[in-house]
């Protein structure tokens, strides 16, 4: 298999969630050195919603038409293409209308959305409540997210429990800013900047350019944050500039 082609594999599978964890952590790592990989995963997201539009375009028009469209071999076949092209396309017209395109603010918590993993939590848990928080991260590794809360709610305050459960309340489509808040408001935390950026990707999603704008600002005063290179593009999105 060429090296391209393995990329775009990854691509993929990393937009879709479909790698295991030590894979997401690698290829992160990957991301983080490496930013014309980035500047790939960025265009992937783009196409791949464009083709979702249109595929969902064609099944209304279809079944206006009385007609049955299946749609997820087509789709299946499609995405690796896409990817491919829209690699290519990066450095011609595909550069020319991530420089001038203006994306809606669901589109871009949609693009730059971060996965966060559950902690190890046999090491780096509280003795006391180890088993406890265990349990949670388990259920909220499984996409049980629910369930992960109410676990968490029923631990000590502290910012790992308030970070996750703001994750969870994310999952369940709740306002996470009353759980992300004590995080934010501790200098020393070392969820606050991760906080900060799940906080501004739900403003953006329901569509708050003000608040998203504040937290985008602080964010970016803060040298050593884990998604420096995603908080640089937003920067410059149109949807976010004044």
């Amino acid at each position: 298999m060429r090296a391209e082609d393995a990329d775009i594999e990854r691509i993929e599978a990393f937009v879709e969630g479909r790698m295991s964890d030590t894979e997401r952590r690698a290829f992160e790592e990957r991301l983080g050195a490496d930013s014309a990989l980035v500047d790939e995963v960025h265009i992937y997201r783009l196409t791949r919603k464009a083709l979702v539009d249109v595929f969902a375009e064609d099944a209304e028009r279809a079944a206006q038409k009385g007609k049955v469209v299946r749609l997820e071999n087509s789709r299946k076949s499609t995405w690796r293409w896409a990817a491919a092209a829209a690699v290519v396309l990066f450095f011609g017209a595909g550069a020319w209308y991530l420089q001038n395109a203006k994306a809606s603010l669901p589109e871009l918590a949609e693009l730059y959305a971060v996965h966060e993993s559950p902690l190890p939590v046999f090491m780096y848990g509280p003795q006391e409540h180890r088993n406890e928080l265990d349990r949670s991260m388990q259920l909220f590794g499984a996409g049980r997210y629910g369930q992960a809360l109410a676990e968490l709610d029923q631990l000590p305050t502290s910012d790992t429990v308030a970070f996750y459960s703001g994750l969870c309340a994310v999952e369940l489509e709740q306002d996470p800013s009353a759980r992300f808040q004590p995080v934010i408001d501790n200098a020393t935390s070392g969820y606050r900047a991760k906080a900060l950026y799940q906080l501004m990707l739900w403003q953006l999603e329901h569509d708050r350019p003000t608040e998203a704008a504040n937290l985008l600002q602080a964010q970016l005063r803060i040298s050593d944050h884990p998604y420096r290179q995603q908080l640089e593009e937003l920067a410059s999105e149109k949807a976010l500039l004044p």
